[in-house]
């Protein structure tokens, strides 16, 4: 399967391809390309690991429930569209759209009930992750998890998911003094975790502000439309140097 790529017109993204170019790109499992030189693959989880979004869509009406006297679906594009926030950012944004009055507790205790969702809940690991997977540690390529989650969340999200044990490096949004994305201090962060420097990396991101994040911080943009944003929109954005549909065709 062919990627889609961005504009031409995106500084980064001639930087990133001038770079790609250097030599003949490394494919895993037949899925997406990388450049020969990568050193290490940061993933996010929600919406490229896991397809959390299908989950979130089923609850997240549930769980408004008490606040808006009904049971009402949420419109999946209305979640898609925040879906890469953070969870407390994710509930009190998705309220005021729906012109709900959310104070600060009721916040919490949507995301303390969000996160028993998810981790008493199967994760479904999206088509292709695996081989994915393997082929990276066939090639000897470090991986690191990069989520818009506590730390604890996502080692828990990836043990129920059997990931876990593909992964050297975990970052959270709840490190001590790191903003969340779209600053790049958690792609920042997890290459320093790694020993390898952002320009080694390869990031891969279902969301723009996902891709800003990792694109400012240095590394090798990818862009996956199986979580909050489309595969045109991650195009479009100017932050992703190559983009698919998703991981389940060979090229």
């Amino acid at each position: 399967m062919k990627p889609m790529r961005p504009p031409h017109k995106a500084e980064g993204y001639l930087r990133m391809t001038s770079r790609a170019r250097k030599s003949d790109p490394l494919w895993l499992a037949d899925r997406f390309s990388i450049p020969a030189a990568t050193r290490a693959i940061l993933f996010d989880m929600d919406g490229v690991l896991i397809d959390s979004l299908s989950q979130d869509c089923e609850v997240v009406g549930e769980l408004l429930a008490p606040f808006c006297g009904s049971h009402d679906q949420v419109p999946r594009t209305l979640i898609r569209r925040y879906f890469a926030l953070a969870l407390d950012d994710f509930w009190r944004v998705l309220g005021g759209e729906l012109n709900l009055v959310l104070t600060d507790e009721d916040v919490e205790l949507l995301v303390a009930k969000h996160e028993l969702v998810r981790r008493q809940a199967k994760p479904i690991v999206h088509d292709g992750v695996l081989e994915i997977l393997d082929a990276a540690r066939r090639a000897d390529l470090a991986c690191a998890v990069v989520s818009n989650n506590p730390r604890s969340e996502i080692e828990n999200m990836l043990e129920a998911a059997e990931l876990l044990r593909y992964v050297t490096q975990v970052t959270g949004n709840d490190e001590l003094g790191q903003r969340r994305k779209p600053a790049p201090d958690p792609y920042v962060s997890a290459a320093n975790g790694l020993g390898v420097a952002t320009s080694d990396c390869v990031a891969v991101e279902d969301s723009i502000i996902g891709l800003e994040s990792a694109h400012s911080a240095g590394c090798y943009t990818i862009g996956v439309g199986t979580g909050a944003n489309t595969v045109e929109e991650l195009a479009a954005s100017g932050f992703a140097t190559q983009c698919y549909n998703d991981f389940t065709v060979r090229r």
